[in-house]
This record gives C-alpha cells, structure tokens and sequence, in this order.
C-alpha cells in the first residue's frame, strides 16, 4: 500500500492506490463491490480516507442512467459507475502544492472536483458554471462510494471545522449547498424565505 502523506520531489503526491469501492457495472444494477487503481495524485490533488458518504437524488440518476444523467455517466465510457459526492473523511494524501489542508484533517468533498479558475465564472466564484468544471463522480470519476477518494484539485476539498458532525455534515457538501447558494445570492437581510426540503 502506497505511504500516506506528502512525498516532496516527485511531480505529484502519493503514487497509485487499489481503491475498495462500490459500483454499478450498467445502467440500473445493483452496487457490488468493485476495485480500481486510483492514479498518483498532482500538485494539487488531495485523497480522503472515507469515513461517510451520503445518497443523493443524483447519484441515483447516475446509478439509473435516467433524469438525463445517462450522458454523464461512466457507462458512457465502458467503465462501471462509482458514485458518492457527500463525501466527509479523514485527508490522507496531499499535492506539494496544497497549503489549506494538512494530513490527518477531517475534510469534505461535493459535487465539483475540479474547475480552471481563470474563465469569467470562476473568477465570480461561480465555478460550478465553468465550461470545464469536473463533478466528482460523472464522466469517469470515482465517487465516495468506497474506502478511499482522490479529486485533482484540492480547492474542492474544505476542512471541517471543530465540532461539525462529519456524518451529519457529509450531505450539506451537495443538498446543504443548493440552499445556500440561493440564499446568499439572491436574499438580503429582513427578507422571509422558505426553504422546502433540503436539496437541489
């Protein structure tokens, strides 16, 4: 098994990991177990040893191929689909270019896990509407439905804070956030507002 941790010198961070994970291997079956190697991390990659992974509505339109998720699948790839994107664990890799994480940090991951971060959008802080923003279990990426995950960019990863439940945080990473977002960017202080569920 590859060290944990920072490994200075090389082009990226920890080398390749055989990842326990669960997966669908076509459109509607049911999760079995499934192994993969996952690459060496970049620069800027962070690998989380998973510790809770919440169900989302989407993850099962991806699991389903339906709701016009089949696209974006791994299917589409010959690949099976591992999903997860409520992710909350323990930071057991890191790039030599990541500063706001350190090893053994509890730490989240959500629906994005990567963006360019020079396009107009990202440059607003809406890099969820980058032309070449990456989610992080569609088109071929493996989700947090196993035992370890690895995203190439580290600035989708955020520590938690002390005294956060990890379990209890893990589905704010995707359904907490649909609510925040709007109510940041289109509410203002004295406005009463509903929120009906919790989700996108």
């Amino acid at each position: 098994e590859p060290p944990a941790g920072r490994l200075e010198g090389m082009s990226g961070c920890c080398g390749p990991r055989v990842v326990n994970a669960w997966a669908s291997k076509s459109a509607g079956a049911k999760l079995e177990p499934y192994q993969y190697e996952a690459p060496a991390l970049g620069l800027f990659g962070v690998e989380i040893k998973v510790k809770y992974c919440g169900l989302c509505g989407s993850d099962l339109h991806l699991i389903n191929a339906d709701g016009g998720y089949a696209d974006f699948t791994a299917y589409e790839l010959g690949e099976p689909q591992i999903c997860g994107h409520e992710v909350t664990g323990v930071v057991t890799g890191l790039g030599s270019a990541v500063s706001h994480l350190k090893i053994g940090d509890t730490a989240g991951i959500g629906w994005q896990n990567a963006a360019c971060h020079s396009c107009e959008w990202c440059l607003r802080g809406d890099e969820q509407l980058c032309a070449n923003v990456k989610c992080t279990c569609c088109e071929g990426n493996k989700g947090g439905f196993a035992d370890y995950i690895r995203i190439e960019d580290a600035k989708f990863a955020f520590a938690l804070p002390d005294g956060c439940d990890p379990a209890a945080t893990a589905p704010l990473l995707c359904g907490g956030q649909t609510v925040w977002t709007p109510l940041r960017q289109q509410t203002k202080a004295g406005d009463r507002v509903g929120v009906l569920g919790l989700g996108g």
